[in-house]
C-alpha cells in the first residue's frame, strides 16, 4: 500500500505540473495572439491604400502635362525628353503582377524617382505626397538608377575618340578662348548622411566638355583625398599614362593632356592675371552641371545607393542638356556640392608643368590671341 501511494502521489505531481507548463503555454499564445491581432490589424495603411485615388501621380500628373514650363521645373526635363525616357526604362524597371496585388506602373515609378533626384526632398515627403510605402519608394528609385546605369552609360557618355576630343578643343577655343583645351577636370564633394550630428563626404572627379557635358566620371573617393591624388588612383590617368585615351597629336602650341592650375600669389603680374582669367573662364563650365538638387542636401541612404544616384544623375545630366540645352539656375553653385580643399604644397605643380603655364601665359598676350 505504501508503493502504491508514492507511486500516486508522483503521478499527481507530474499531472499538475503538466497542467501548470499547458497554462503557461496557453497564457503566452494567448498575449502573442494579441500583439499579431495588433500588429495585422491591416495590410496596407489607409493612407497606402487611397494612391490610386489621393495620390500626387493621380491627382497632378496629367495637369503638368498641360503646361510646359510647370513639367519642366517639377520634373527637370522636357516633355517630350520624358517621354523618351520613359520609353527607353518601360521594360527595365516593370514589374509582375501577382495574385495579390498589382505593381506600380513603370510611368509612375520613373514620375516618383526624378521628383526625387530632382529636388531636396526625402523619400518620407514623398512617402506622404505620392502615398507610396517608404521601403518601396526606396526598391524605386534604386531600380531605376540601376536601370539608368545598364541601359544609357553607353549612350550618354561613350568611350573617348580622337574625333570627340578634336571636336572639344575646338569648341573651347571657340566659347572659352582657351586652345588645346580638350576639357574641364576638376573634383567636388558630395554630402553622405552619417549620424545627427555629423556627415562624410564622397568625391566626385569629371571631365566636362566645353558643352557641358561629363565625358568622364569618377565617383567614390574619399574626400579627405585631394584631386591629384583621385586622379592619379583614377581609371583616366591609367589611360592617358599607357596612351590609350586617344588623345590627338599635339599642335604647334603644346597640348594640355595634365591639368593646368592657375598662378598663386596676392600679388600676380599682368600676364599672370590674363592666364588666370582665361583658365577660370575654361573651368567655369563645371558650374553648368548642377540640375539635379538632390546634391542640395546631405544624402541619408547607403553608400553604395549614394554611389549610383551619383552617376545616375550625371546620366541624366547628359541626356538632358543634350536635348533640353542649358538652364541658367544649373549654373549656380550649391551647397551641396563643394570644391575640394587643394591647398596641400605638393599639388602646386612640377617644373614641366610650370613651363607649360608660361607658354600658354606667354601665348595668351602676344599678337591677335590678347583679349
Amino acid at each position: 500500500m505504501g508503493i502504491e501511494g508514492t507511486v500516486c502521489r508522483s503521478v499527481l505531481q507530474r499531472c499538475s505540473r503538466c497542467i501548470a507548463v499547458l497554462n503557461v503555454m496557453a497564457t503566452n499564445m494567448e498575449v502573442y495572439s494579441r500583439r499579431k491581432r495588433v500588429v495585422c490589424a491591416y495590410v496596407s495603411h489607409p493612407l497606402v491604400s487611397s494612391r490610386l485615388l489621393k495620390g500626387a501621380f493621380a491627382t497632378m500628373f496629367i495637369d503638368l502635362r498641360e503646361d510646359e514650363s510647370k513639367f519642366c521645373y517639377y520634373f527637370r526635363m522636357s516633355i517630350k525628353s520624358f517621354d523618351e525616357l520613359a520609353t527607353k526604362l518601360n521594360v527595365s524597371i516593370r514589374n509582375k503582377d501577382t495574385v495579390m496585388r498589382l505593381t506600380i506602373p513603370p510611368l509612375e515609378m520613373l514620375v516618383v524617382a526624378l521628383r526625387y533626384l530632382g529636388c531636396s526632398c526625402t523619400l518620407l515627403d514623398l512617402h506622404y505626397q505620392y502615398r507610396i510605402g517608404h521601403t518601396t519608394l526606396c526598391k524605386i528609385v534604386r531600380a531605376l538608377c540601376k536601370a539608368v546605369l545598364d541601359t544609357m552609360r553607353k549612350e550618354c557618355i561613350p568611350n573617348f575618340t580622337v574625333e570627340r576630343w578634336v571636336e572639344n578643343s575646338k569648341v573651347f577655343e571657340k566659347h572659352a578662348n582657351f586652345p588645346n583645351c580638350l576639357g574641364a577636370l576638376d573634383g567636388k564633394h558630395v554630402r553622405i548622411f552619417f549620424n545627427y550630428k555629423h556627415f562624410n563626404y564622397v568625391a566626385r572627379l569629371v571631365v566636362v566638355d566645353a558643352n557641358c557635358l561629363f565625358n568622364y566620371i569618377a565617383v567614390g573617393s574619399h574626400g579627405r583625398e585631394q584631386d591629384s591624388t583621385i586622379l592619379e588612383n583614377s581609371k583616366l590617368y591609367g589611360l592617358l599614362e599607357n596612351g590609350q585615351a586617344n588623345i590627338p597629336h599635339g599642335k604647334p602650341l603644346p597640348d594640355t593632356t595634365e591639368p593646368s592650375r592657375p598662378y598663386t600669389g596676392t600679388i600676380v603680374f599682368y600676364k599672370k592675371r590674363i592666364f588666370n582669367y582665361r583658365l577660370c573662364n575654361t573651368r567655369r563650365y563645371m558650374k553648368c552641371t548642377n540640375k539635379w538638387r538632390i546634391f542640395h542636401r546631405p544624402i541619408n541612404v547607403k553608400l553604395d545607393f549614394a554611389l549610383s544616384m551619383i552617376n545616375c544623375c550625371c546620366i541624366l545630366h547628359n541626356y538632358v542638356r543634350s536635348r533640353d540645352g542649358g538652364n541658367f539656375e544649373d549654373t549656380l553653385s550649391v551647397i551641396g556640392l563643394c570644391d575640394q580643399d587643394n591647398t596641400h604644397p605638393s599639388t602646386q605643380g612640377g617644373s614641366a608643368l610650370k613651363r607649360r603655364r608660361n607658354v600658354f601665359a606667354n601665348y595668351f598676350i602676344s599678337g591677335d590671341n590678347c583679349i
